[in-house]
This record gives C-alpha cells, structure tokens and sequence, in this order.
C-alpha cells in the first residue's frame, strides 16, 4: 500500500486516467486539484482553483481527449483544463446563474459517447453542457494522446525538482 499526501484537507475525489491509470487525479476542500503518478508519492501538478475561496468538489478525466479534465465548486465553477494549454488556467469556465445562488454544484461526469458534460446539483437538479471546439482533438489516435500527456506530466516533474529542458 502506498500514501500520498499533498492535500491540506479532506481530498472528495480520487480518478485514473483513462488512457494511462498510472496517473490519477485528485481535488478536495483546498481549493486545489492535484495530478499525481502512482511511483511518486508527492503530486507532479498542483493546480489552483481559479476563486481561492472555494473548494473543488468533484472532478473528471475527459474519456476521450487525454490531456482535459472538467471541475466543479462548491460556489457553482464549472471549469475545464487542458494540459496542452496553460493549466493554470481553465479553458472553458462556467459560473452558475445569480439566481441560483443557493444551488452547488457537487458532482460531474463527462459522456463516455458524446462530447457532453453533465453536473450534479445539491438541490437534486442536473445540468447537461454540450462541448464546443474539443473535436479537432478527439481525432488524435489514442498513442498520440498518450505521449501528449506524458510529455506535460514530465515537464511538469522536471519543472517541480529544478531541472529544464
């Protein structure tokens, strides 16, 4: 059994990647998300929620684009990553209406079939996003997919411990 630690409070989600299950991710009352590999018990990424006053409740892998992975807050942030473009920043952020500010949103799923993602909210409603401009990706070949990720993973290794390209 291994342990990893990294988070500074209770972690809400736990996901492998589903084209590499070596690397899994993970989000939690922080307000941060972290990429980790399973050899290295300290985390490769560590991503900062974008409001720094929020935890992230829940996140999901993309099934069928490697590199993205979707997130929800608890003050209603959807947000979207994709570690071919500056992780740090989402790519696609979506906050809740101001009418619905008593509605958090507490679990995602992406559409294993369609370029969809679907959200869970506390008060027993659910949200379906159809994805706009992630198409030209999901025709990369799964192998092309797979080096994309590693090669972001490792430069951000190399970039934790000091050493550059």
């Amino acid at each position: 059994m291994d342990n990893y630690f990294g988070h500074l409070g209770p972690v809400f989600k736990v996901q492998t990647n589903p084209l590499l299950p070596e690397y899994f991710i993970t989000c939690g009352n922080d307000w941060n998300i972290k990429i980790w590999h399973s050899k290295e018990n300290e985390a490769l990424l560590t991503i900062k929620s974008e409001d720094l006053e929020s935890p992230v409740n829940n996140i999901d892998w993309c099934p069928f684009i490697s590199t993205v992975f979707a997130s929800c807050t608890k003050d209603g942030r959807i947000e979207i990553r994709d570690l071919n473009e500056f992780a740090q920043t989402a790519v696609v952020t979506w906050l809740k209406p101001e009418e619905g500010e008593n509605i958090d949103y507490t679990t995602l799923k992406f559409s294993p079939i369609n370029p969809v993602l679907i959200v869970g909210k506390s008060k027993g409603g659910v949200d379906v996003f159809r994805l706009v401009g992630f198409d030209e990706q999901t025709q990369k070949p799964v192998n092309e997919q797979i080096e994309e990720l590693k090669k972001h993973l490792e430069k951000a290794k190399k970039s934790k411990s000091g050493l550059s390209e």
